[in-house]
């Protein structure tokens, strides 16, 4: 018998049949009147849901949404923090440096907590006027604590960007206290990657030396400067309506208990067993190389590819994807029928 693949991977998520058919519908001009309601509608869903005032949609990846967002950073002319504890955090270091932005870096290695106490002191001397950080660190599945960086921010008047796109549509998320945070369009909110997502809650400026398409008041008051694809922000919004459900994001939350569970009982170590990413660390190639073999054979797609986890001899497990029950209980047997393989096989033991 064929099994019928379930989507545990970083993305591209698995398409809703609602979404699929979204997206074949015939494109439309991004001039058109069908495009502008079709574009001030994803907004606001995302207005009322995230609790933001602005929202703009960008051609392009998650990184391009980083990057226009680094630009409003820049904008400020002022010295700031970027927090880093994994892949994606020194991601934004990186781009955060190619933008000559003025920072300094607060670093902890892959999946350590960052200590609060020490951000609010740095902040508290008073030079730092801004933070920026990834809320969901992808890399190791840490969930850096939103609410309480933002706090920080507030305390000592600094601006709070982040990174949310591993974040958005897999909790609830309120950012009415942020300045800016991204997302895209391939993972959480369960559309096709092609989309940049900027949340605001601030006026963006220029000083007209921004790149056109990253220049954020280029898109101000619901303007389409640039080609976007209908298809794109059709599936988008489609799928995000039916992702941002309270039932969703309880389905996530059950889901990721049994999956740590399991990786518990069978000693999997992880990062961070409440997450809805689970990486799970090897120092055992081979081990690695059969856990791929195995939920390729179980038809669970995952994400090992990446340089960074190659490099590390690690492999992702993540919940973005909308799961009915049935998958969600299908792929738990599924995943749990694998793992109990190992007990029974001559594969090191981490």
């Amino acid at each position: 018998m064929i099994l019928r693949e379930i989507n545990f991977s970083t993305g591209p998520v698995a398409l809703h049949d609602d979404v699929k058919l979204a997206l074949i519908q015939d494109p439309v001009s991004h001039r058109s009147d069908k495009f502008q309601k079709l574009l001030i509608n994803t907004g606001r869903l995302y207005q009322d849901h995230f609790h933001v005032k602005e929202v703009y949609f960008l051609t392009g990846s998650g990184t391009t949404a980083n990057e226009a967002m680094l630009q409003q950073v820049k904008m400020l002319n002022k010295p700031g923090l970027v927090l880093s504890n994994g892949e994606f955090g020194n991601r934004l270091i990186k781009q955060a440096a190619i933008n000559d932005i003025r920072f300094l870096s607060y670093k902890k290695s892959a999946g350590k907590y960052f200590d609060y106490p020490e951000i609010e002191q740095l902040l508290s001397r008073g030079e730092i006027k801004w933070v920026l950080f990834t809320h969901c660190e992808t890399s190791t599945g840490i969930i850096n604590d939103l609410k309480l960086i933002q706090d920080i921010c507030k305390k000592y008047h600094a601006l709070c960007f982040a990174d949310c796109i591993s974040s958005v549509g897999a909790f609830e998320i309120n950012l009415s206290d942020i300045a800016m945070a991204t997302a895209s369009s391939g993972k959480g909110l369960c559309g096709i990657a092609g989309i940049a997502i900027i949340f605001s809650n601030i006026k963006p400026i220029t000083n007209h030396k921004i790149p056109s398409c990253l220049d954020l008041t280029n898109y101000a008051s619901d303007q389409v400067p640039f080609t976007i694809s209908s298809g794109l922000l059709n599936a988008l919004y489609t799928g995000s309506k039916l992702k941002l459900q309270r039932e969703n994001y309880e389905n996530i939350a059950r889901m990721s208990r049994q999956i740590s569970d399991m990786l518990d009982y069978y000693r999997y170590e992880t990062f961070n067993a409440q997450s809805h990413v689970f990486t799970i660390i090897s120092a055992h190639t081979d081990e690695v190389q059969w856990l791929i073999t195995q939920l390729s054979k179980h038809a669970l797609i995952i994400s090992y590819k990446s340089e960074y986890l190659q490099k590390n001899n690690w492999l992702q497990i993540a919940l973005f994807s909308i799961f009915n029950k049935h998958e969600m209980q299908e792929g738990v047997d599924r995943f749990n029928s694998l793992l109990s393989c190992k007990v029974l096989s001559q594969v090191p033991i981490i």
